[in-house]
């Protein structure tokens, strides 16, 4: 396959960084964007996930295991935290309103009760991963944002 093309992209967003050139020894040239937004960097293990009709797709073994870690510790997230966590990190620096939380992460439409579901998701959210309001910041009549830093 010598200078095949596959393209990339991550699998929960469909996310296009372009294409990945296959060398003469095999070996994939993985796009600079690409290799930025994994964080994949020399001697990291990658997987190629392929099928004939989507081409191949790159991906750390993290995001497909969906572990958080924290200085090199895996943290103990449930599945809507974990989600709640990559939301704002993908959104770093953006205030989002609790009602966008709510249906990107829970995946519907919220009503009045479920917007303090957010809250406490929130408040869990810190205690486990010892923040306060100063990295993920309540924002006055809107919903919450993290810090960027």
């Amino acid at each position: 396959m010598a200078g095949g093309k596959h393209i990339l992209g991550k699998p929960k967003n469909h996310r296009i960084f372009g294409t990945a050139r296959v060398g003469e020894r095999g070996q994939i040239v993985i796009p600079k964007e690409a290799r930025q937004f994994y964080d994949i960097r020399p001697g990291d293990t990658v997987l190629v996930l392929g099928s004939g009709e989507s081409g191949l797709v790159l991906s750390k073994p993290e995001v497909l295991d969906r572990v958080a870690r924290q200085n090199g510790e895996p943290l103990d997230l449930r599945r809507r935290e974990f989600d709640l966590l990559e939301l704002l990190m993908r959104n770093r620096g953006a205030a989002l309103y609790r009602d966008v939380i709510f249906e990107r992460v829970w995946g519907e439409l919220p009503d009045t009760e479920s917007l303090r579901t957010v809250d406490t998701h929130i408040a869990r959210l810190r205690k486990k991963l010892g923040w306060t309001d100063k990295q993920i910041e309540t924002v006055f009549k809107i919903g919450y944002r993290l810090r960027k830093e």
